[in-house]
This record gives C-alpha cells, sequence and structure tokens, in this order.
C-alpha cells in the first residue's frame, strides 16, 4: 500500500481519506469513462472508433 513505513493500522485513515473518489462497492462511473474517452479521442490518443461499448463490458463490472 502507498504507506508501506507505516504499519496497516495507522494508514487505513490515511489511505481511506485518499479513497474519496471510490463509489460504493467499487462501481465504474461511465459517464466518467466516457468522458475521459473523449479526451482520449480529442488528443488522437485512440482512434476515433473506439466506443465505451468497446472498452468496457458491464457484465464483469457493476456500472452507474
Amino acid at each position: 500500500y502507498v504507506y508501506s513505513d507505516q504499519p496497516l493500522d495507522k494508514a487505513a485513515p490515511r489511505i481511506m481519506a485518499g479513497a474519496m473518489r471510490i463509489s460504493p462497492n467499487a462501481r465504474l462511473n461511465l459517464g466518467s469513462v466516457a468522458d475521459q474517452l473523449e479526451w482520449f479521442k480529442s488528443e488522437k490518443l485512440v482512434p476515433a472508433t473506439v466506443k465505451i461499448d468497446d472498452i468496457v463490458d458491464p457484465q464483469y463490472v457493476e456500472t452507474y
């Protein structure tokens, strides 16, 4: 984990405080992924033809 110089019981509160962007049950925010994909397309880092369905399979991850 991030604070390898500390025992887990001491590092856990800091780890949890830094995990503010994790949703309940670690669900994947499809809207955010779609926004990121559009940015990657605009920067020409991925082909313009890539669709969200090409990179996310909801049978393997819970989404919202």
